[in-house]
């Protein structure tokens, strides 16, 4: 991603970012046992959602691959990113060892993120928006043409 610096700068934003998804759903009456989900963005071309489910609900889903279901603990935050309604990247950027409910903090999200998968959902966004500015760009040159 960056410096050591800005990685950490970039944890500290995406945790303090999901644990308000998590604190707003809380305090919605969302039963976050159960999981649930955040739709970051979305536009006609692309969307990006956060999936936030127990691993018990996850492995009922069976549509991850097996290397990634042994990574499931009791709470886990994957991240989705689609272009053209296809999913380009899946990261399970955070599994936690307690329930969504017991989450107090974001620092409780920052240490428990995974650096490995937060880099590639940066990565993956990254090259997402750039091709979705190219797009948009395109377009709007052919409108103005």
């Amino acid at each position: 991603m960056g410096t050591g610096q800005d990685d950490k700068t970039y944890a500290q934003s995406m945790a303090a970012d999901i644990y308000a998804m998590i604190s707003t759903s809380r305090e919605q009456g969302i039963d976050l046992s159960k999981g649930f989900h955040n739709q970051a963005f979305s536009n006609p071309t692309m969307s990006i959602r956060y999936l936030f489910f127990p691993k018990k609900e996850l492995l009922s889903m069976g549509h991850f691959p097996a290397d990634l279901t042994k990574q499931f603990k009791s709470s886990n935050i994957l991240s989705i990113i689609e272009s053209k309604g296809k999913a380009v990247s899946v990261n399970l950027l955070c599994a936690l060892g307690k329930g969504f409910a017991d989450i107090q903090s974001a620092e409780e999200i920052e240490t428990n993120l995974r650096s490995k998968e937060v880099e590639g959902f940066a990565s993956a966004l990254k090259k997402i928006l750039a091709q979705d500015f190219k797009d948009a760009t395109e377009k709007a040159t052919k409108t103005d043409a």
